[in-house]
């Protein structure tokens, strides 16, 4: 009885921590600026997205962690799609940084 409890409140937070990476992520942005080249506007570019890279790092470890985690059975398809996701999104920033 035990064991079973103990699983359900560790799938029940392993399913949190998810949830709360996909809520992060419908209200994170990246901050856009006008590009200037003297006084002419030359375009867009996006901020240094330091906050940004730092959520992605966190992100990451944390579904490192519920992966890893003998009772991530229900959640692995969802960790898996964040991980791609998630690094992803980091390729797009170190390309838009090197443009």
């Amino acid at each position: 009885m035990q064991e079973i409890c103990k699983e359900a409140k560790e799938e029940a937070s392993n399913e949190e921590s998810i949830a709360r990476i996909d809520q992060m992520w419908k209200n994170t942005s990246f901050d856009v600026v006008v590009y200037k080249k003297g006084n002419d506007v030359r375009g867009y570019s996006i901020k240094t997205p330091e906050e940004i890279r730092l959520q992605l790092e966190d992100n990451i470890m944390n579904l490192q962690v519920v992966g890893n985690s003998k009772y991530s059975r229900s959640v692995k398809p969802k960790v898996n799609m964040w991980e791609a996701d998630l690094n992803l999104i980091s390729e797009c920033i170190d390309c838009w940084m090197l443009v």
